[in-house]
């Protein structure tokens, strides 16, 4: 099995924040903002696959053996995190916790007919292996770097209140984060990191107000676990994944000297029927593909790290194309996911099954049983004329 690890980088609009997670976790509704505004986002996500179909992946930080503590010690060395949940509940809470009477708090369930009784908590953590734990087990919402020496202010606390309090964990989809208030969160701190569900594990997701994705970091965070780091367009937890490693395979030769790590699958893939590359045994490369690629790559494979706080994006004569162009690929690869679904099972359902009903059932219908009853009538009819004529007899 091949382990990789997933990372996207981009803009991100509170606003309209978008899809989360595959309908695993959804946004708390938020309110119109009085300008624009706009963040940016890394996620980071892993997956376990035997080929580059990914047909097989599980997904998530912990099947790619990728601890979130070592990640982001690595991503904010010298930082300390500050940790945050808002429904804990009395088994889940970590020793370190001091008591709080005052934390309790009763929270309301769907349709106000129970409640749980939750406490909200915050903490500094320092060990890797503590943060791994927590973001594993699903016992915090998230985390917030602080440079060192610097305490978390009531206004910090009020933030990090108003993007959790009115979330709700016990429904499913769970609703868990206010994207506008993000906004009030990075007024106070450096970057916002949430923790998202993927399919079988959690997702990072870390909120700046500039663009940050060390891709150095990562791949260095990587090849210590023996995993590949794998750029996306969009983020990881909603991407497909044989589309990325199709990506990444047609400019590796660039980059690297040795094979592409991942096995080719026995079948040419979606994507790769779609897009026309060669399959397995084929050296050919269509240029146009490969300029394609290079245009709306979000990656920078040997790129240097981008520091968080005062860092400008990377320099591009064409900067509004390639940001065009990130938005149309971020929108195609949401279909890409969406007609996935209707090319391969609803396409087949209405192919096979509905019009076979149409033609087997109605049409058998139709010739049948309607003509039957025409002929019918038209036996009674001329059994009516022959009684007609015996009567005049």
């Amino acid at each position: 099995m091949v382990r990789a690890l997933g990372y996207s980088a981009s803009p991100f609009d509170p606003s309209a924040p978008g899809r989360l997670c595959r309908g695993r976790e959804r946004w708390i509704p938020g309110w119109d903002p009085e300008g624009p505004v706009s963040l940016y986002r890394l996620v980071l996500s892993g997956a376990e696959f035997s080929d580059d179909s990914a047909r097989d992946a599980r997904r998530g930080l912990a099947c790619a053996q990728v601890e979130p503590g070592v990640l982001l010690q690595g991503l904010f060395p010298g930082r300390r995190l500050w940790a945050f949940r808002e429904e804990g509940y009395e088994g889940e809470l970590p020793d370190y916790i001091p008591e709080d009477d005052d934390a309790w708090f009763r929270a309301p369930r769907r349709g106000g007919a129970f409640h749980d009784v939750c406490r909200r908590w915050r903490a500094f953590i320092d060990d890797p292996a503590e943060i791994t734990r927590l973001v594993n087990e699903d016992l915090i919402d998230g985390l917030i770097v602080l440079p060192p020496g610097v305490e978390p202010t009531k206004a910090l606390d009020d933030a990090v209140y108003l993007l959790t309090g009115q979330g709700d964990s016990s429904a499913f989809p769970v609703k868990r984060f206010q994207p506008m208030a993000m906004l009030d969160v990075l007024q106070h701190t450096e970057a916002l990191i949430t923790v998202h569900f993927d399919k079988h594990g959690a997702a990072l997701g870390i909120y700046t107000q500039a663009l940050f994705c060390p891709d150095s970091v990562i791949s260095q965070v990587a090849e210590e676990v023996d995993a590949l780091a794998v750029p996306f367009a969009i983020p990881p937890m909603l991407a497909r994944w044989d589309r990325a490693l199709q990506e990444l395979r047609a400019r590796w030769t660039t980059y690297h000297d040795e094979p592409f790590p991942v096995p080719s699958a026995a079948e040419p893939t979606r994507w790769s029927r779609r897009r026309g590359w060669a399959s397995e045994g084929e050296e050919e490369e269509d240029e146009d593909v490969l300029r394609l690629l290079e245009e709306e790559s979000t990656g920078w494979p040997d790129g240097e790290a981008t520091e968080a706080t005062g860092a400008d994006e990377p320099e591009d004569d064409d900067d509004s194309d390639s940001e065009d162009e990130d938005d149309d690929d971020s929108d195609s690869e949401g279909e890409d996911d969406d007609d996935s679904e209707i090319d391969e099972d609803d396409d087949s359902e209405i192919d096979e099954d509905d019009d076979s009903e149409i033609d087997e059932d109605d049409d058998s219908e139709i010739d049948e049983d309607d003509d039957s009853d025409l002929d019918d009538s038209e036996d009674d009819e001329d059994d009516e004329d022959a009684g007609d004529e015996e009567s005049e007899d």
